[in-house]
């Protein structure tokens, strides 16, 4: 039954509307007859009415105010407008709100007749298409997740639908970051179906992590630059209106109905490579049935091969064209391998991690140090050119150099070396561990260098070179101490004071005083 509400704050009209009709034989149920828009809202959260006829000018809620609220939360709800008002303005604002239909007083019951048998039809054509759909989205998702269904049970445009598939591929669209949101899908897959509208494709919430989209395919090649302008687009509008990232995998394609199965499986698996190629990417299924055991073979070879070299070339004495004889490595492997920047990074990634474990050996610090520093690999996952990825991997490479190389130091070259960093970097706020992970040192063992060496702490060391660097810059009369304190790595003025006393026995102005008059 289509759920009628009448809203007129004239009683005589409210009547005459409610008993207009044969409303039951109509297909219909008046659920009521409300005298304001207040009460109309209250009957509306009690029993949605699939359509509304109602008056604009009514005390308190008007019907335009009225109006804006149901279609914000029943938009599927079918407005009448009724007004005594022949102003252009009442009918533009109310269309412009959503109404269906808009009709004068006094109300010629034959027009409100017509209007009302018209949205029936469309209520019962809407629910229809709707049953529709939601059928074919069932169908698809079974056929996705590999399951069954009754066939003789589809409706005609279902299975019109099916027989249409004879050439397709399956695109999984998952967020990054947000798993487990099913508001979230709902929201993806609403906001899908209006980019799509006209396209040959269909969409259907697989589970709360994966919506799938079914696309027609002209072609037998799976990457068409069609096909990948169309996601693009897809992919950039959908990160705008969500402001989050999202990735997408994409199959083969495929001619049979019964390979959607295989088609999402595919798509997961391309989906899988996000971990190459990063977040917010689009991911084809490439096919591995063919040459697996060569090329498997060819991989194990081509990071051995990596790996030998760059630890024999670590273990030279002059390491002076390191750097060179890396970055040849690097674009040797891009010729064997081919330009796959997904494939290169998985490569440089095992083979790093082998050269780490070999250099390393047993230094766990050394090793979550490094893990560390390059993000547990993040660095090269976000690599987004071959460019880009060959200098992190030389990176590297030269910080497991100078591990080997500051480890053959002796005490006196490391301290030199400790003090070189400090004068270079004593304008920020470094610390001692900093300075450890610069050496390859626990801050421990190197707090006990630093003592044993000279005496002091390392915090002492700090403080002298910035004061000795705050001396010279007080001989410039044009400099206030204020701004002499930041330039030498002091975050608060008072505190440079405080120092500045410690290691001189004057503050920093009767140092200048000093020093001017000398």
């Amino acid at each position: 039954m289509i759920k009628i509400l009448i809203v007129e704050d004239e009683a005589g009209i409210r009547n005459s509307l409610a008993k207009a009709f044969p409303w039951h034989e109509m297909g219909c149920e008046l659920i009521d007859a409300a005298d304001s828009g207040i009460s109309a809202l209250a009957m509306c959260m009690k029993n949605q009415p699939d359509i509304i006829i109602s008056d604009i000018v009514m005390p308190g809620v008007d019907g335009l105010t009225f109006l804006r609220y149901v279609r914000e939360q029943y938009p599927e709800t079918q407005f009448i407008i009724l007004t005594g008002h022949r102003n252009f303005d009442y009918a533009r604002d109310a269309i412009n709100l959503g109404a269906s239909c808009f009709l004068t007083k006094p109300v010629v019951y034959s027009e409100l007749l017509d209007a009302i048998n018209k949205l029936i039809d469309k209520i019962y054509s809407q629910q229809e298409n709707k049953r529709i759909l939601n059928q074919r989205e069932q169908v698809l998702r079974y056929l996705l997740t590999g399951k069954i269904f009754k066939s003789t049970e589809l409706v005609p445009q279902v299975k019109s639908f099916l027989d249409s598939l004879d050439r397709f591929q399956v695109v999984v669209f998952r967020f990054d970051y947000e798993m487990g949101d099913l508001v979230r899908q709902q929201n993806l897959q609403t906001y899908l179906e209006t980019l799509i509208t006209g396209q040959a494709v269909t969409l259907t919430r697989v589970d709360d992590q994966n919506l799938a989209m079914v696309v027609k395919s002209d072609t037998q090649h799976a990457n068409s630059d069609s096909l990948r302008q169309f996601l693009n687009q897809i992919l950039t509008r959908t990160t705008d209106a969500f402001r989050a990232s999202l990735s997408l995998g994409v199959s083969l394609v495929h001619d049979r109905l019964d390979q959607l199965h295989e088609a999402y499986v595919e798509s997961l698996r391309a989906l899988g490579r996000k971990f190459f190629s990063g977040n917010g990417s689009i991911n084809f299924f490439v096919s591995d049935d063919t040459d697996v055991h060569e090329k498997t073979s060819q991989d194990f070879k081509t990071i051995n091969h990596i790996c030998d070299q760059v630890v024999e070339w670590l273990d030279r004495q002059d390491n002076s064209t390191l750097s060179r004889d890396c970055n040849q490595l690097f674009n040797e492997t891009i010729q064997h391998l081919g330009d796959q920047i997904d494939l290169i990074k998985s490569v440089s990634i095992t083979a790093i991690i082998l050269i780490i474990k070999r250099v390393l050996k047993d230094d766990m610090r050394q090793i979550s140090l490094l893990f560390d520093k390059y993000a547990s690999f993040r660095k090269i996952v976000s690599c987004e050119s071959l460019d880009e990825l060959n200098d992190v991997f030389n990176g590297l490479i030269m910080d497991l150099a100078d591990y080997r190389s500051i480890k053959s130091l002796g005490r006196q070259t490391l301290m030199n070396r400790i003090l070189s960093h400090i004068q270079s970097n004593y304008q920020n706020s470094i610390t001692l561990n900093d300075i450890a992970r610069q050496v390859y040192l626990s801050p421990t063992y190197l707090s006990s260098i630093i003592s044993n060496e000279t005496g002091k702490g390392f915090s002492d060391l700090l403080n002298e070179v910035r004061i000795q660097k705050a001396i010279e810059l007080l001989s410039d009369p044009k400099k206030k101490i204020t701004e002499i304190a930041y330039a030498v790595g002091y975050n608060e003025p008072q505190y440079f004071t405080m120092t500045f006393k410690k290691y001189t026995d004057m503050t920093p102005r009767d140092y200048r005083e000093m020093l001017l008059k000398a």
